[in-house]
């Protein structure tokens, strides 16, 4: 534990003796790919997905900014089916609404953390075995790295919100109680690239008014 905070106070103190990148409003699209999976009662495996959607990053600080957007992607999981060579899926489309705060401690690469919040579409896919609430929530974390034109980053999203409309109950199995949990919540990983459409500088505040300092 000790080892953690010395190299957090090294990478702080390092990052602090850095000259900041300049700070810039980017506003763009990205694409990416999400491995999907629900906690719960289920024996199963991630979903591959595809992933779009849109952002804007706004600098607050030389070493915080904050990033806004809207995803349309999917979240889900699969799992083979005995003595087949068939999955058995459950895929549900979601438009999803992150806020992340990056924290740049060395230049171009940055820290992420945030939350989202997710409107679930219909669910498809085969043996159901229940529907999900229309809502749900989660935490982020992540890495990232800026270059001129384009961002890439690495996200975790740990879902805090139970998704299954099934109710949790006590129930007698063979003359004992057992108490049946069908609560699932979305782990979701997501990589991707963040392409920049529209940038403005920020202007940097003049010394002398209009004119120039006087030779």
């Amino acid at each position: 534990m000790k080892i953690v905070k010395l190299v957090l106070v090294c990478i702080i103190a390092f990052s602090a003796t850095l000259e900041a990148q300049e700070r810039e409003l980017l506003i763009g699209t990205k694409i990416g790919a999400s491995y999907s999976t629900f906690s719960g009662f289920r024996d199963i495996e991630y979903l591959p997905t595809p992933a779009y959607g849109v952002f804007a990053n706004i600098p607050v600080s030389k070493r915080f900014s904050l990033q806004v957007g809207f995803d349309n992607s999917y979240i889900g999981w699969c799992r083979p089916i005995p003595n087949s060579k068939r999955f058995e899926t459950a895929v549900i489309p979601v438009y999803t609404f992150p806020m992340l705060a990056k924290y740049y401690f060395v230049k171009g690469f940055n820290l992420q953390i945030g939350g989202e919040l997710s409107i679930l579409g219909s669910t498809m896919g085969t043996g159901i075995y229940s529907e999900y609430h229309r809502y749900n929530s989660g935490v982020l974390g992540g890495l990232g790295y800026d270059f001129k034109k384009i961002q890439i980053y690495a996200r975790y999203n740990h879902g805090i919100t139970n998704m299954n409309t099934a109710r949790n109950v006590w129930v007698g199995v063979e003359g004992e109680s057992q108490f049946l949990d069908y609560t699932e919540m979305n782990r979701l990983f997501q990589i991707g690239l963040e392409f920049r459409v529209y940038k403005r500088k920020e202007k940097k505040p003049q010394r002398y008014g209009k004119y120039r300092r006087p030779q």
